[in-house]
């Protein structure tokens, strides 16, 4: 069996990303951080691209694009995530995130793009919704256990 090491390094930084995020929010307000965290990272990105390719090239007429995907694929997408780590467990954001590809299969099928499953338990997308099922058991168990009293922010903290 080989491994892929670049894939096995990038399933561990995403293993720990949501620990070390919500670790960072106890330090910064959580917009605060990722601001600071895409900023960082866009000066890293745009040096590699210029260093390796000598800047990024962007036609004219994609930049209305690259702004829709910006503001949709990625500040919303951050916004939401950031604002949802910082209101819950690393554990169960990181189920939650689990999730995409259950959401993906369930878009695709609303536009038309992807079968959502056939009585085939073999298929991937049947599966994935099973497994979903999994998770929201994990959410509920984990709701119906929470004490009405108590404030959400110190029952979710990691302290």
């Amino acid at each position: 069996m080989t491994i892929s090491w670049p894939l096995l390094i990038i399933a561990l930084w995403w293993g720990i990303n949501t620990p070390l995020v919500k670790v960072a929010l106890r330090e910064f307000p959580p917009l605060l951080f990722n601001s600071l965290r895409y900023l960082l990272t866009t000066i890293l990105l745009v040096s590699f691209s210029w260093m390796r390719e000598g800047g990024p090239r962007v036609e004219r007429s994609d930049w209305k694009w690259l702004f829709v995907v910006g503001v949709l694929g990625h500040f919303l997408n951050q916004v939401g995530f950031i604002l949802g780590i910082a209101s819950t467990t690393a554990s169960n954001a990181t189920l939650i995130l689990a999730t995409t590809p259950i959401w993906v299969a369930l878009f695709g099928a609303l536009l038309d793009i992807e079968r959502l499953c056939s009585p085939n338990l073999t298929d991937s997308n049947t599966r994935g919704i099973l497994g979903a099922s999994g998770y929201q058991m994990h959410m509920w168990n984990g709701v119906s256990d929470a004490k009405v009293e108590d404030p959400p922010r110190t029952r979710d903290r990691m302290d």
